[in-house]
């Protein structure tokens, strides 16, 4: 089943993807369905050939996706025609037929043109016409674990888990949570139930804040009653998470440490992400013309390109123009923050792009016969007392040049290095003055 990403509004993003697995699962049944209508040639165990008839007697499915396949809210139930606050009630209710469904769209669909889809869709919901794709516990297991798990480490989390005191009544994971890639709802609450205190002391305390207000959300959230009181107090804690969730994004891209493939897991939350971009400027020669668009790359690793395949370029960083002592940097990740939530303060509402800095070790003048500038790498040391490269987040428009580095072998270069690991493998290069005629002139 496909998995598209829709660059829309959230709840109109819900829709198409829910139009599409009715799409595929049509596709996909389209001969069942032909043989449960009209009947088909099949042979029996006994090799005796029969004409048989194929109808839809049962389907297994959890309860979010009966809701989807139903075409009904989550406060509706996908079998009956009771409503949430019926639930329970001891009446026996119509059971949920398609015919049911179909005809309250079609009238729906008289009253209020479908392409006006928010208002179709709210006029949808009042009639419990609606679906939901994701409970909070999957929610939970499918994103907020997942950060956990990256900024702590697999192994730390494990061995929290593994060490917590058995309590009967508590799921106690002997074996970790990280090998873990299906789990039921239950288990996502057992998790739930201690995330927060797993992860403290060894993540960023605004992290830790920002974990704690969405699962305190959830918690809220399940509530069998709401109050005017009760709803305030989930808008504070989702208001919480939010105001923290950017120490989301700092643990994951902190100071170099970042491995890129991080971001892109869980952008259909926090981030938007792209592996290329183009810069296009203005002849240095002559100023009218524009020059052929340069395109910088920031590639996750892959089976070619082991460590990415990340572009290097000049910045302009508060105002400095194009001094190299500051601005050389190798663009690791390009990316935006999702529109999910409240709306982004225009100076967040752009595209960022995550690089590694260098710095400049010698100029020109000090090798008169390479005459180009030497930089290295930026390290710094962690508290654990690793060496990390240094980082920082910057707007893409901070980019004033596509630029081309080459190792500084030294004697010899080592054999065992490819194109496609030299920036990784190596820490010194040369500033390539003659990359191309107008970066050349801009350095003259």
């Amino acid at each position: 089943m496909p998995i598209p990403q829709y660059i829309c509004n959230p709840e109109f993003s819900l829709l198409l993807q829910a139009h599409m697995w009715h799409r595929c699962v049509d596709i996909v049944c389209e001969n069942l369905k032909h043989a449960a209508a009209v009947g088909t040639d099949m042979v029996d165990p006994l090799g005796l050939l029969r004409y048989a008839f194929t109808p839809l007697i049962a389907y297994t499915a959890d309860l979010p996706e009966q809701q989807m396949i139903s075409c009904v809210s989550k406060n509706t139930s996908p079998v009956t025609m009771a409503i949430q606050s019926q639930f329970g009630d001891g009446k026996l209710y119509e059971p949920r037929d398609g015919q049911g469904t179909l005809t309250m769209l079609e009238e729906l669909g008289r009253r209020i043109d479908p392409w006006k889809v928010q208002e179709f869709q709210e006029a949808a919901k009042a009639l419990h016409l609606n679906e939901l794709l994701h409970t909070c516990h999957k929610l939970f297991f499918d994103h907020i674990l997942k950060w956990c798990k990256e900024v702590i480490g697999a192994d730390e989390m494990d061995t929290r888990f593994c060490s917590q005191h058995k309590r009967i009544g508590t799921r106690h994971f002997g074996q970790g949570v990280s090998h873990v890639l299906q789990m039921t709802g239950r288990e996502h609450w057992d998790i739930q139930c201690t995330i927060v205190a797993t992860i403290a002391g060894v993540a960023d305390p605004d992290f830790v804040r920002a974990i704690h207000a969405i699962v305190d959300f959830i918690y809220k959230a399940q509530s069998p009653t709401f109050t005017p009181t009760s709803i305030a107090d989930m808008i504070s804690s989702l208001q919480e998470f939010h105001e923290f969730k950017p120490a989301i994004l700092s643990s994951l891209l902190h100071e170099g440490s970042v491995n890129p493939a991080v971001a892109t897991r869980f952008q259909s939350c926090m981030l938007n992400v792209w592996n290329k971009f183009r810069l296009q400027l203005h002849s240095m020669l002559r100023p009218h013309l524009v020059m052929p668009s340069q395109q910088v790359q920031a590639c996750l690793p892959s089976a070619n390109y082991p460590h990415g395949n990340c572009d290097a370029v000049l910045l302009r960083i508060h105002g400095e123009g194009e001094n190299p002592d500051a601005t050389v940097a190798q663009v690791r990740m390009i990316f935006s923050l999702s529109k999910k939530g409240p709306p982004l303060s225009p100076e967040l509402d752009q595209i960022f792009l995550y690089v590694q800095l260098f710095e400049v070790i010698a100029h020109p003048e000090d090798d008169p016969g390479v005459m180009m500038f030497h930089v290295k790498r930026r390290y710094m040391t962690d508290p654990g007392g690793t060496q990390v490269r240094v980082g920082m987040i910057i707007p893409l428009l901070d980019v004033t040049h596509a630029i081309e580095l080459i190792p500084v072998y030294g004697d010899r270069a080592d054999h065992a290095v490819t194109s496609s690991m030299c920036l990784e493998r190596y820490d010194t290069f040369y500033l390539n003055n003659f990359s191309d005629k107008e970066w050349y002139i801009r350095k003259s």
